[in-house]
């Protein structure tokens, strides 16, 4: 990919960080988001349903 020391990267850094780096922070953050929806799925089932 681009990432060589002469080479800014895609577009300006945003907040300090690269597009590179910001694109690792979604992917995480998303990957954490799915973890806490399966580990509380089952308290936030409608009352009387089959378990």
């Amino acid at each position: 990919m681009h990432i060589v020391p002469p080479d800014p990267g895609y577009a300006g850094a945003l907040f300090g960080l690269h597009l590179y780096t910001w694109a690792v922070i979604t992917f995480l953050v998303a990957v954490l988001a799915a973890a806490v929806n399966l580990v509380l799925a089952r308290e936030f089932q409608p009352l009387g349903a089959a378990p």
